[in-house]
């Protein structure tokens, strides 16, 4: 992101540029900390990361958090008004899924893919625009893909509620 896109020309860049203060981290902690107990899943249980996740959501969030500070972009548009708690926990399971495809092995977000199913009229190549991600009773991960392509001005869903044994990645990511 550039100055000029943060809402600064170019030539109103600061003299000095400044580590995130305490304050700050303070502040985007408290805000995050309150995002997840927001984000509660059915039943009130919080929404949490594995840990290998969650210390790198935190640094993004806090590094978001204060270039919307510093930038002027964070206006109490609807102040005191929570988002859904889906609008989290949506965020946050595509990037828990995002990490675990990658672990695993598995096709990515707006990967291209080589669907193989059991619907053979809709075999050839798609990009994934959802992945579903379910634990199983016996504690196992699945997934379910929607595949889609790409009709120049968006994506038209193709087949969805694919398993992952349907699909085999292909070294291709949607650049538009």
């Amino acid at each position: 992101m550039t100055l000029t896109q943060l809402g600064m020309a170019s030539h109103e860049e600061p003299e000095e540029r400044q580590e995130l203060s305490e304050h700050e981290e303070e502040q985007s902690e408290a805000a995050f900390a309150q995002a997840l107990r927001d984000s509660a899943l059915p039943g009130g249980e919080p929404y949490s990361l594995p840990d290998e996740l969650d210390w790198a959501m935190r640094s993004l969030f806090r590094v978001g958090w204060v270039y919307g500070v510093r930038s002027g972009h964070t206006g109490p548009a609807l102040a005191n008004v929570p988002l859904p708690a889906r609008s989290l926990r949506e965020r946050l399971g595509s990037v828990v899924a995002a990490a675990l495809c990658t672990a695993l092995g598995r096709p990515r977000l707006m990967q291209k893919v080589s669907y193989h199913g059991s619907l053979s009229e809709y075999h050839g190549h798609y990009w994934v625009t959802r992945i579903d991600e379910k634990v199983t009773p016996l504690g196992d991960v699945s997934f379910k893909y929607e595949l889609s392509e790409w009709t120049g001005a968006r994506f038209r869903c193709v087949v969805s509620n694919v398993n992952a044994h349907s699909v085999s990645g292909l070294p291709e990511y949607f650049d538009r």
